[in-house]
């Protein structure tokens, strides 16, 4: 608030107004020995605040410990001034917590990666990623595999992980490849080219001297998206019936596979049915291919599958060898979002591994049959659907493992779109997401984005479901960010005021296009 004196106003002769002269003149308010007395004290008094904060701030800086000792870490976003902070934050994990998490409870080793590029748009998703994989008490390694880099761009992601994703688990890593994107604008080959070169050169895996098989092997790899938020750990044994839902399709006397072992992988079910067995699988595969032998309802009922995926090292690598050669031809084809996906299918086919279909790893489609909603439908009321979903308690609620946010989400004016994310959340001065109210799911209607005084109707089902991703999302991201600032910041910006639904939109329905068919054809303009 700018705050103005008041000008005085002569009344009659002036004799009303104690700061006018009866000649006519203005009185000054103090007499000049007073003011020269009073500026001699105010340039004394700013000149010893300036010494005093220039000494504290000389001494501020030589206290601070930087990885390469000499100066502060060049941020890829802007940022304010960083600080640490000593103390233990709740999520925090101590030195014997991070240790511990190594290997899973009954010592298996686990592996969690995702694959990025090296721009602003996947680089808070990242740090969202690793942020709630410590949160969650997520076992083993996590390591996010960046493609593409310049130089400068590797030297610059390496230090903001050094600085910023370390220091919340040992287990951590960041792995750089080349470039895949040799398709324009096409940069999905990322992720199988991406996974098999770590697969390759990574320290706890590696190829062994035969070239043909991998160190560890027992070792069970979990590929997820960077656009996935963990709401529970996600590990190698299915064996819990309270918080696990098993794709029904099974061969006539075939037992459900409960555990991620050689030969039996695991993923989540995807709406694409077994539209890879329309292509052209002998210019893909070879005559030979297995493949070709897989009937429609086995291909609906192994192989139509998508992140999150789950093998043993021995098995991850030979589907990572068969992806990335059938990704080319396949896009070839079908030269669309999903074609590393269908490649990956095909893969599996080629290779003989079936996989188990759990749908309860994830959330991502309001209108979707087979994800984790029959968890969030079972919250018995929708007063309760927001403040669960910010504050989930695995224990009264079971949850589904990961939220896959590539969707746009709705409800009254409370929206999230992460192409609507600014790319500066994570840092000092960004402010905080805009909370959606606690009762945001009793709201039966969206404000359309093509019209925005419009309202459109939502059924209870979808405006539960809406309301869950947009609170939770909403809770992680802000969670994320205040750790962030209470560890880095002096003076963060803490105010929740950022609103997405504000901004600009597209013209686009969002509640027109959520079949299992919309899914793999209209997903391009969701993600």
């Amino acid at each position: 608030m700018i705050l103005r004196r008041k000008q005085a106003t002569r009344q009659g002769d002036g004799l009303s107004n104690p700061n006018v002269h009866p000649s006519g003149k203005s009185k000054p308010f103090v007499s000049r020995p007073l003011l020269t007395t009073l500026l001699g004290c105010c340039f004394f008094l700013c000149l010893g605040v300036y010494i005093r904060n220039y000494y504290h701030i000389q001494s501020r800086n030589h206290s601070r410990q930087y990885p390469d000792k000499t100066k502060p870490v060049e941020l890829p976003l802007k940022s304010s001034p960083l600080r640490k902070v000593s103390q233990k934050h709740l999520v925090e994990l101590t030195r014997e917590e991070d240790e511990a998490l190594l290997v899973a409870s009954d010592g298996t080793e686990l592996h969690v990666v995702f694959s990025t590029d090296c721009g602003g748009f996947q680089h808070w998703q990242s740090y969202l990623f690793f942020y709630q994989a410590m949160k969650v008490r997520q076992p083993g390694r996590v390591t996010r595999i960046a493609s593409g880099c310049s130089e400068s761009e590797i030297t610059k992601e390496q230090k903001w992980f050094d600085e910023y994703v370390v220091p919340l688990s040992n287990r951590f890593e960041i792995h750089f490849t080349p470039q895949y994107n040799v398709v324009k604008n096409y940069v999905y080959f990322n992720k199988p080219f991406g996974v098999r070169h770590w697969m390759e050169h990574a320290t706890h895996l590696g190829l062994n001297s035969d070239g043909k098989t991998v160190h560890n092997e027992d070792t069970v790899v979990i590929v997820l998206d960077p656009d996935m938020i963990l709401l529970r750990p996600v590990t190698h044994d299915f064996s819990n019936e309270l918080e696990t839902i098993v794709n029904e399709f099974r061969r006539d006397g075939e037992e459900a596979t409960m555990l991620v072992t050689h030969g039996k992988p695991f993923a989540q079910i995807y709406g694409i049915g077994d539209y890879w067995r329309k292509f052209n699988l002998t210019a893909i595969a070879g005559s030979d291919s297995p493949a070709h032998l897989v009937e429609a309802k086995d291909g609906r009922g192994y192989y139509q599958v998508g992140p999150p995926y789950l093998a043993t090292a021995r098995d991850m690598y030979q589907i990572s060898l068969k992806w990335t050669e059938f990704a080319r031809p396949v896009h070839l084809e079908y030269p669309h979002l999903l074609a590393e996906m269908f490649a990956y299918c095909i893969a599996a086919a080629h290779l003989k591994l079936p996989h188990q279909m759990i749908e309860s790893l994830m959330t991502s489609n309001v209108g979707a049959a087979g994800e984790g909603w029959p968890f969030v439908d079972a919250i018995e009321t929708a007063e309760e659907i927001c403040p669960f979903a910010m504050e989930p308690n695995h224990d009264r609620y079971p949850l589904p493992t990961v939220i896959h946010y590539c969707q746009r989400y709705l409800v009254g004016s409370s929206f999230f779109a992460k192409r609507e994310m600014p790319h500066d959340f994570f840092t000092c001065e960004s402010p905080l997401l805009l909370e959606p109210q606690s009762n945001l799911a009793t709201l039966e209607f969206a404000l359309s984005m093509e019209i925005f005084e419009q309202k459109e109707t939502l059924d209870k089902r979808t405006a539960k479901r809406n309301a869950f991703m947009i609170c939770a999302i909403i809770a992680a991201l802000n969670n994320a960010s205040l750790y962030f600032k209470e560890q880095h910041c002096e003076n963060p910006n803490k105010q929740k005021s950022l609103d997405l639904h504000s901004k600009p939109k597209p013209k686009l329905s969002l509640f027109k296009n959520t079949s299992a068919l919309s899914l793999f054809k209209n997903t391009s303009a969701l993600l």
